[in-house]
């Protein structure tokens, strides 16, 4: 596993530097590609399920147990792809996107899909892929998933 010669500064500012999110999708696949080679990658549901918190899904309490799970299999020297790196960036083109049109102030940002996850899943380096609890309330859990399947990947339900 090559992950300790990953420079996240180096590729985060990259990142930054780019207009779409397709780009920065693209730059996400570049990382899985040269760096892992073949990796596992770590979904859950962030806003639609997952870990609630007064009776409702608690996006954050969703991303911390995300970074614990991927800090844990790490620790058992898994290689998984830590897609919240990138975080801040795609948080930055939902922002963007919420704000260029009234009708999206709410509606669900597809491009998550297509631009980012997608050219990741393309690469075929994802060969297994672990859902945490509530994965099939999510669009891009089960996006993912059927990505990763369809690229004769490994599904596991954690």
């Amino acid at each position: 596993m090559l992950i300790s010669t990953l420079n996240e500064e180096a590729i985060l500012k990259r990142a930054r530097k780019v207009l779409t999110l397709r780009e920065v999708g693209l730059i996400a696949a570049d990382v899985v590609n040269e760096y892992y080679g073949s990796a596992s990658l770590v979904m859950t549901p962030v806003r639609s399920a997952g870990l609630m918190r007064r009776g409702r899904p608690s996006p954050r309490a969703n991303l911390e147990r995300l970074r614990e799970v991927i800090t844990e299999l790490r620790g058992a020297n898994i290689a998984v792809f830590n897609q919240l790196l990138f975080a801040s960036v795609i948080d930055a083109h939902l922002a963007k996107w919420r704000e260029s049109e009234k009708s999206h102030s709410v509606g669900y940002y597809e491009a998550i899909l297509h631009d980012f996850y997608g050219p990741i899943i393309g690469t075929g380096c994802i060969k297994v892929l672990f859902l945490l609890p509530g994965w099939d309330k999510s669009r891009s859990c089960r996006y993912v998933r059927k990505g990763v399947l369809d690229h004769k990947g490994r599904v596991i339900k954690l």
